[in-house]
């Protein structure tokens, strides 16, 4: 009943990390910050389990990066930019390639997504964090701002 095994990396609920002991009563999860963390087996078949490795060998894990942008930046310069970004960080692959979804026209902004494919979730946060760094790094070099103005309104106090 559960589809994962020792070395891959799975969330149980808000636990993720490598699995590395799986017994008849528990599974334990070393999480990125070498915590043990200790599952019973009971609570792993009565809730969702999510294996970032079960396809990796075969399709690849997409690392998703939300970013909102301003609405008058155009949409292919912001495509262009966070595929550069994606194309630059180590543990990415260039096949299959990353893509941009625009998932959310707001009054502002543009909501983005970019996604972008590696075989080795093992590295799955380091590679999320040098990334979001990449995407800052092209996004300057190109003079694009990324903080998104929001506008409150004040009520009129009379």
């Amino acid at each position: 009943m559960r589809q994962f095994k020792e070395g891959d990396w799975i969330k149980i609920n808000d636990v993720t990390g490598e699995v590395i002991e799986k017994s008849s009563l528990v599974t334990r999860l070393r999480t990125i910050n070498n915590e043990d963390i200790t599952v019973p087996n009971s609570m792993i078949l009565t809730n969702k389990t999510t294996n970032y490795s079960s396809s990796t060998p075969e399709k690849g894990l997409i690392i998703p990066i939300n970013i909102h942008v301003k609405f008058d930046i155009p949409f292919q310069k912001v495509n262009d930019l966070l595929i550069k970004a994606a194309l630059m960080t180590d543990g990415i692959l260039a096949t299959p390639a990353p893509y941009v979804l625009k998932n959310a026209i707001l009054e502002t902004n543009v909501f983005y997504q970019l996604n972008a494919f590696t075989f080795q979730p093992q590295r799955m946060y380091y590679i999320t964090s040098d990334l979001n760094q990449n995407i800052l790094k092209v996004f300057a070099e190109a003079g694009i701002d990324l903080v998104t103005p929001q506008y409150f309104s004040v009520p009129d106090q009379n």
